[in-house]
């Protein structure tokens, strides 16, 4: 269900939140139809822009001033459409939207799990590591779930490698639960992070992921329904 709100009345919350998470939006220039994933920099009140960069470091723009663009999130469930004022290689200064398209993908009820501390071992199936071949892994506390989406938080030591765990779009295979293996598999991937400040500390970080169930997979059969629990 698509609603529509005013970027106006709740700017200072919507971007404070989009910037904070470090959101991905995939970028598509109207004319063009040149797609490039970018992140949210700054937003500046004054002069009413924000100001984007790319996600990856060696990507430039090569869009012209002027450039109509739609932004979508890679859970494509935020839409917003937007003009450059002026275009940098490594910057883009556009105007704040004036509406928002917002879907709200959650169709199943969702239950908090934060009091269990049920612990996860997850493998990242799209990362291998070239040291010792061999597929990544992490674990993670249960936050919440429903039968076809779930919430995990994880405390991470602030470096890139750790960081790549919890790419947004990487396949992820469920291991384990409080240290017992499902006996079936359990796929999934990651569809957004978002850091809490909160609860980071020093070289820790602490994130929010947002994971989505595989084609027939679903996590509260395998989580809530798993006899070893």
């Amino acid at each position: 269900m698509w609603k529509e709100i005013k970027v106006e009345k709740e700017i200072n919350r919507i971007f404070d939140n989009l910037i904070q998470a470090e959101t991905v939006f995939n970028l598509l220039d109207s004319n063009t139809h040149q797609v490039v994933p970018v992140v949210i920099k700054v937003l500046n009140l004054n002069s009413k822009e924000i100001i984007l960069r790319p996600l990856h470091e060696n990507d430039i723009f090569l869009f012209e001033d002027g450039s109509k663009f739609e932004f979508t999130n890679l859970r494509e469930n935020i839409v917003f459409t937007t003009k450059a004022r002026r275009i940098r290689s490594k910057l883009i200064y556009a105007l704040c939207p004036r509406l928002t398209k917002l879907n709200e993908f959650r169709k199943n009820p969702r239950f908090s799990l934060v009091d269990r501390n049920d612990q996860l071992k997850v493998q990242n199936q799209s990362l291998i590591s070239y040291q010792s071949g061999h597929k990544q892994y992490f674990e993670a506390q249960v936050i919440d779930l429903s039968e076809t989406g779930m919430r995990l938080g994880i405390s991470l030591l602030d470096n890139e490698k750790n960081k790549s765990l919890i790419l947004p779009k990487s396949k992820i295979k469920l291991i384990s639960l409080n240290g017992n293996e499902f006996a079936r598999e359990i796929l999934g991937r990651i569809v957004y992070y978002k850091k809490d400040e909160k609860k980071s500390e020093g070289n820790r970080s602490f994130y929010l992921l947002g994971i989505e169930a595989e084609g027939n997979h679903h996590f509260m059969e395998a989580i809530l329904g798993n006899p070893l629990v």
